[in-house]
């Protein structure tokens, strides 16, 4: 298993997740149309990342047939932890410029968590068949 550096996060029976941080505590109820998905994609990764104005970072494309593409990661999938560039630490995706360091620090593979909303693309794949 992987570990959280400086955090943790914990599932209660009820759905919502919490994430503490230096005594500090966010709670956020999981929506029904979402879920996180992991997966360890080789480099190159084929993806761009963004953020977007809440802060919240995103992968904004994937490259077709590309590492990220072949591990299921799509663009829209919020970032919610990346692999530390040590050991096998696992570290929260809140700033962008600190996130694609640490991916630009491991030689072969990262390791990502995403939260995926199905509804976002059901609407994207509606828009394409007009």
């Amino acid at each position: 298993k992987r570990g959280l550096s400086g955090s943790f996060l914990s599932v209660n029976k009820n759905g919502s997740s919490s994430i503490a941080r230096r005594r500090l505590e966010i709670t956020a109820k999981t929506a029904g149309a979402s879920k996180t998905v992991e997966v360890e994609v080789d480099k190159p990764l084929g993806l761009t990342l963004g953020q977007k104005s809440n802060g919240v970072v995103v992968i904004t494309a994937v490259e077709g047939g590309g590492n990220a593409a072949k591990a299921g990661l799509k663009s829209g999938d919020q970032v919610l932890y990346t692999s530390s560039f040590f050991g096998d630490e696992l570290w929260p995706a809140d700033k962008l410029g600190f996130t694609k360091t640490a991916i630009q620090a491991k030689p072969d593979s990262v390791y990502f968590v995403v939260s995926r909303y199905f509804l976002a693309f059901c609407y994207q794949a509606l828009f394409h068949f007009l």
